[in-house]
């Protein structure tokens, strides 16, 4: 949007971003051997925004509507955001929904990030999330999975300190390691998943949030994450132990 004031001899020509993107959601539940089951319970779904790669809180919600069981939405955020809507998405799936013109820029044209997370966990259901950026229309798709257990994760965000450089960022890669001595595991170790494969994460193409899974058995408390890796160069910490720290 270009807005332009006149004064005496002088011009002012205001430039704004005002594109808008959509978030769609895909409700899937399963059941202890994966395969797809019915729901269990209503699930509330909450939307959060900050500056894309920034450090903002996830205090309150920006958007928050509530999937019912039988697939129908209620609004819970009263009132929305001005231009925000909250629809079913017509794909003939019976729980999903999608969020409309969500802005795409903040006012100093900064690209905004949307954070998604299902709130609480009912019956020992727990969520796990699947979520993708489109880079050309940053429209979001995120699938939430409900299956039986209580899980064990951690929730990473990348923080960029670059004045909102999207354009520079590279894919940031995170491993997990044991923080003390445990069972037969020594602090600095890294945790394995049922493969015997380091557990890892890599954020990118400006999503710089997701969950890291722990497997079974593996407690929060007793591990640590750490950046390992940003584009093709590894992240060096000044430690006599090497490239990754051991507490």
């Amino acid at each position: 949007v270009s807005k332009t004031e006149t004064n005496g001899n002088s011009t002012t020509i205001e430039n704004s971003l005002t594109d808008t993107i959509d978030y769609r959601v895909k409700k899937v539940w399963h059941d202890a051997n994966g395969g797809e089951t019915k729901p269990d319970h209503d699930v509330t779904i909450q939307i959060y925004q900050t500056t894309n790669g920034g450090q903002g809180d996830l205090d309150d919600p920006y958007v928050s509507f509530q999937i019912k069981t039988d697939g129908t939405i209620t609004v819970v955020t009263d009132p929305l955001p001005d231009g925000v809507q909250v629809e079913d998405l017509e794909d003939g799936a019976e729980w999903d929904a999608v969020v409309k013109d969500l802005p795409k820029y903040d006012a100093e044209g900064r690209l905004y990030e949307y954070i998604l997370l299902e709130a609480g966990g009912e019956n020992n259901w727990f969520p796990t999330y699947e979520t993708v950026r489109d880079p050309e229309t940053g429209d979001y798709e995120t699938r939430v999975i409900n299956g039986p257990g209580t899980g064990e994760r951690i929730f990473v965000r990348k923080v960029w300190v670059d004045d909102g450089d999207v354009l520079h960022r590279e894919p940031v890669a995170f491993g997990v390691y044991y923080a003390r001595n445990v069972d037969e595991h020594k602090a600095g170790d890294a945790v394995l998943d049922s493969n015997s494969k380091p557990v890892t994460l890599t954020l990118q193409d400006g999503v710089w949030h997701d969950f890291i899974y722990l497997p079974q058995g593996v407690n929060a408390e007793d591990v640590y994450v750490v950046e390992t890796t940003m584009g093709e160069a590894e992240v060096e910490y000044n430690t006599a132990g090497g490239a990754v720290p051991t507490k």
